[in-house]
């Protein structure tokens, strides 16, 4: 179900072609059986998921999330938040995207995704989690539903890829 996209780094005639790889799930499973193609180490993850509520959340709460959780890491954000809230609330407000969310029963939110979709694809953007509750299951528990919903779409599912291995390694164990 996985479908890496390459694109290798080379001088050619004085220009550099650089490496980009982008990991797809096309066609994605029966809905039912979408757990059947996820790693043990996911499946090991998803199984500490307890009591967690799945939501969509505003452009405004992701920016906040999404901006404490890279700063629980050191981390600042990178982009503007008026950019943001425009774009992200367009987005929401036109259907073509959505913020899903993960909060636990105290209602804190523990890991979030921005998606956007065309009539081809659902794109995984923006992921983030909240470092107190890495090992909770949280990021696996909303990337599976983020799957999901592309499922229920009818389109294929694009994690957008990553040249860190760590990341590019769990986006594989989605159905690798």
């Amino acid at each position: 179900y996985f479908t890496p996209l390459l694109v290798r780094e080379t001088k050619k005639q004085k220009f550099l072609i650089t490496e980009r790889v982008s990991y797809q799930i096309d066609p994605i499973p029966p809905k039912e059986h979408i757990i059947d193609v996820v790693s043990t180490n996911k499946t090991r993850q998803l199984k500490r998921v307890h009591n967690y509520e799945l939501c969509r959340i505003s452009a405004g709460e992701f920016y906040s999330f999404h901006s404490s959780s890279l700063a629980q890491r050191g981390k600042v954000i990178d982009y503007k938040k008026d950019w943001a809230l425009n774009l992200l609330g367009e987005i929401i407000e036109r259907d073509a995207g959505c913020v899903l969310a993960v909060k636990n029963e105290t209602g804190d939110i523990l890991s979030a995704v921005f998606l956007v979709w065309d009539d081809k694809a659902c794109y995984y953007l923006l992921p983030a989690y909240n470092s107190n509750y890495k090992n909770s299951g949280a990021m696996a528990f909303v990337t599976l539903k983020a799957i999901e919903l592309a499922a229920d779409m009818n389109l294929k599912f694009d994690f957008e890829g990553s040249m860190q291995p760590s990341i590019a390694s769990s986006y594989i164990q989605f159905g690798g």
